[in-house]
């Protein structure tokens, strides 16, 4: 991603959404994009047993379909002022149109405010945000703290390296890289590289040599990093060290060694005080 033109702001209308309307505006000034809010109309708000009341839905559907565009209208005009902004209204599965229409719209970025999922609602069902992290290749913006943060602009990014030998954790890491640099260089942000690894004492010196070629490719890096436990908790700590506003990690494909794994990116923006910025 050389540049950020077409941010995608999924809304339910909730108080999350109207906290996280100051980040999006921040963005799209900074990059000078425009933005593109959804609201999906899912069955599952309709009714606790869509396919029962499918026939109702699409009956009603017409009707909820219009107030959603009235009050998307509203909400855009109060929340997002003096933007580009397109409204767009579907219906359907919530994690699932978000993840089209980031592809179809073309959009560079997703920004995802979203409340926790605690253990026990993850055996009912994966929440919204941890569908499109696994199904959407779109960079994704999330926050579970967006209502009690300071919309400013990033200043401290963290950056959350995966270094391994397999081919697709070096492509990942280039993508995550050139995002890293973009975001750096348009916020005028001071980077931090970050490698958590397993313990293995031997295997740090060779990581730091790994990690030594990355300054040449961002910028702003104000150091490298290597330490070795937790992930989450190294990324916690680190972000509280360096005060970071905002964390960039990879995010692989489900099954594989990263992390990217989108159960991993939620527990990182959990900990973490900041938003997490994964790229797929």
């Amino acid at each position: 991603m050389k540049s950020i033109r077409r941010i995608l702001f999924p809304v339910d209308f909730g108080a999350r959404c109207i906290a996280a309307a100051d980040q999006v505006t921040i963005w799209a000034n900074q990059f000078m994009a425009e933005v593109v809010t959804l609201y999906v109309v899912d069955p599952r708000d309709f009714s606790n047993d869509p396919d029962r009341y499918a026939d109702d839905f699409f009956e009603a559907r017409p009707n909820l379909e219009k107030r959603a565009q009235d009050d998307l209208e509203f909400f855009c005009n109060q929340y997002l002022k003096n933007l580009t902004v397109w409204r767009i209204v579907s219906s359907g599965d919530t994690a699932s149109q978000i993840s089209s229409y980031a592809e179809s719209e073309k959009t560079d970025l997703v920004m995802l405010p979203r409340d926790h999922q605690n253990i026990g609602s993850r055996f009912i069902g994966d929440s919204i945000t941890g569908k499109v992290l696994e199904t959407c290749s779109i960079a994704v913006w999330t926050s579970e703290h967006v209502k009690s943060q300071r919309a400013e602009v990033p200043k401290q990014i963290l950056c959350a390296l995966h270094i391994g030998d397999e081919l697709s954790l070096d492509a990942e890491n280039e993508r995550l890289l050139e995002t890293v640099n973009s975001v750096a260089s348009c916020f005028g942000a001071e980077v931090t590289c970050l490698y958590i690894g397993d313990g293995n004492a031997t295997s740090l010196p060779a990581i730091a040599n790994r990690l030594a070629g990355v300054r040449h490719k961002i910028q702003a890096i104000g150091s490298l990093e290597t330490t070795s436990g937790s992930v989450g908790s190294g990324i916690q700590k680190s972000a509280s060290e360096h005060q970071a506003d905002l964390i960039m990690v990879g995010r692989s494909r489900p099954g594989t060694l990263s992390y990217g794994a989108q159960a991993s990116v939620l527990k990182i923006d959990h900990r973490a005080e900041c938003p997490v910025l994964s790229i797929f």
